[in-house]
């Protein structure tokens, strides 16, 4: 995550349900690659979001279009040049797509 144009997005919902098709959404959405899901506990997933800057934009707002269109989505987050200790802090592969 150390390049000027990498992006660290965060995506949280409730649901295994939710967060496979919000995932799916992403990955249609634009070219970056997906992390996760991190179960957080009480139905809670976070769902990781590496790429390009606007790339990682795009995807996030897809997910969260289709987890809010279910009444699922918690959060959503865009770190753009993210620390690279975050990479290790959430256990994700931060090798540039």
């Amino acid at each position: 995550m150390s390049r000027p144009d990498a992006a660290l997005g965060l995506l949280e919902v409730r649901g295994m349900t939710a967060a496979v098709g919000a995932a799916d959404a992403m990955a249609k959405a634009a070219p970056v690659d997906i992390g996760g899901p991190a179960l957080i506990g009480d139905g809670l997933v976070t769902l990781f979001v590496l790429g390009e800057i606007s790339a990682v934009g795009e995807a996030l707002e897809a997910g969260a279009r289709t987890a809010e269109r279910i009444g699922r989505l918690l959060a959503c987050r865009l770190i753009g040049r993210p620390s690279p200790d975050l990479a290790g802090l959430f256990c994700i592969d931060d090798t540039p797509p």
